[in-house]
């Protein structure tokens, strides 16, 4: 509706409260507007208001509860009110099953390098070598090689970065690239990504040996077949050491004496468990060695892959390493884009600036090299 494009342009613009009289105002009139309800959640959520945001999620899955969008805030409203039990259930929905099979395959944006342009070649407007891909990481090839290769030393941001020079392929660089872009968390439909998010915010608040007790406290295990056994996760060590946040409260079972009723977990959420005990053992093995080492090694493609596994993680400090050693090693734009978003997100302005600095480069460099 009009009204929810309206609240969510004062959300981009960080005046949630506004945000929030509007919603409410058009929430009077219509008030089983199932899209009016899951933006007041989303925009609860971002203030905090994380029991109000349950109830207002809650509303908007009664009204139109096959919208797995829906699904998601529910999950995430649960999840920051610490009811972890009820998060779990909610992705154990039908819904997200159904949505995966339903789903058409994402093809993206199709290149268009060759197509004939329809803008004057004298314009300002060119479409070059940069070709949009939201979705996707792209390393963006010249005839002369890529134009990028960092900031430089005296540009003094990040001085562990900013000098970060191309290195020789080395041994078994091919098949790290491979297995990154072949993890399972990369596979996933987007209602799965959207379901995972929650999932890895869960585990970085309690731990994995918690999520794993959860799990079995929420779920029954009947077969190979409905689900993962507990031995098939809880051998791992993803809940030690670089990537585990929070220690587990046992505080929290005080908090509701009586648990949810056992059920089936669906294939669905085991495939979000696999994958994230997937990515968490890739991601423990870049760590170890990222440790041992003392200068990072591996091309544009091998950090474009790792950036992406430590975006889906969640973890920020080492995305930001990731993205910038592949923006110094090779040129791609969704990199710098995801870099801006970053920084912009943590109010990192000098950073942001730099960033829009590179974008501006490689779209004037991509429209030299198409004229």
């Amino acid at each position: 509706t009009v009204m929810v494009e309206v609240a969510l342009a004062y959300v981009k613009r960080r005046q949630l409260h506004t945000a929030l009289l509007v919603l409410t105002n058009a929430l009077r009139e219509q008030p089983e507007d199932a899209p009016l309800l899951h933006c007041e959640a989303k925009t609860l959520l971002k203030m905090g208001c994380s029991e109000l945001a349950v109830e207002a999620a809650k509303l908007a899955v009664q009204v139109v509860p096959c919208v797995w969008r829906f699904w998601v805030t529910l999950a995430k409203a649960y999840m920051q009110e610490s009811q972890f039990e009820e998060s779990l259930a909610v992705l154990n929905s039908t819904v997200f099953t159904l949505a995966a099979e339903e789903e058409p395959p994402e093809l993206g944006v199709p290149d268009l390098s060759s197509a004939e342009q329809t803008l004057p070649r004298n314009g300002h407007l060119h479409a070059g070598l940069v070709h949009l891909r939201p979705a996707f990481y792209e390393l963006v090839s010249y005839e002369g090689g890529s134009h990028f290769h960092g900031f430089g030393r005296a540009f003094g941001l990040n001085p562990g970065l900013d000098d970060a020079a191309a290195q020789a392929p080395w041994e078994g660089e091919r098949a790290a690239v491979s297995a990154l872009a072949e993890c399972s968390g990369a596979s996933l439909p987007l209602c799965g990504r959207a379901a995972y998010s929650v999932l890895v915010a869960m585990y970085r608040q309690i731990g994995w040996d918690e999520l794993l007790e959860l799990r079995s406290r929420v779920f029954l295990v009947v077969g190979a077949g409905s689900g993962a056994s507990e031995g098939d996760l809880s051998d791992s060590e993803e809940g030690e050491a670089s990537v585990r946040v929070g220690e587990a409260s046992r505080t929290r079972e005080e908090r509701r004496p009586a648990g949810l009723p056992r059920r089936v977990c669906s294939q669905f959420l085991d495939r979000l468990f696999r994958a994230l005990r997937a990515d968490l053992s890739v991601f423990n093995s870049w760590c170890n060695e990222h440790e041992s080492m003392s200068r990072p090694r591996g091309g544009a493609a091998l950090w474009m892959q790792r950036a992406a596994l430590a975006l889906r993680l969640q973890q920020d400090v080492s995305a930001e390493l990731a993205l910038r050693l592949c923006q110094a090693r090779g040129t791609c734009v969704y990199a710098s884009l995801m870099l801006l978003k970053l920084y912009c997100s943590c109010d990192r302005c000098p950073e942001a600036l730099a960033q829009l600095a590179v974008l501006c480069c490689i779209a004037t460099l991509g429209a030299s090299a198409a004229e």
